[in-house]
């Protein structure tokens, strides 16, 4: 595929516990959408390894982010 078209909206919600690499599939998300679009997506942090190690993230600091 050569050109990617933009987009102004970018869901995932269901499913991205079944991504391998989910910080690069949203950053790859994130470059398909114009300069006013949103990406929206369902991430558990407990799903994220960074290093193949995973990412300690205590629940009291889990929170909606909205970019």
């Amino acid at each position: 595929m050569d050109a990617i078209a933009a987009f102004d909206l970018i869901t995932r919600v269901h499913g991205l516990h079944h991504t391998g690499d989910k910080l690069a599939a949203l950053a790859r998300a994130a470059s398909w959408l114009t300069s006013s679009g949103l990406l929206v997506a369902d991430l558990d942090l407990e799903d994220i390894s960074i290093a193949g190690q995973p990412a300690a993230v205590p629940r009291a600091t889990r929170r909606r982010v909205l970019v």
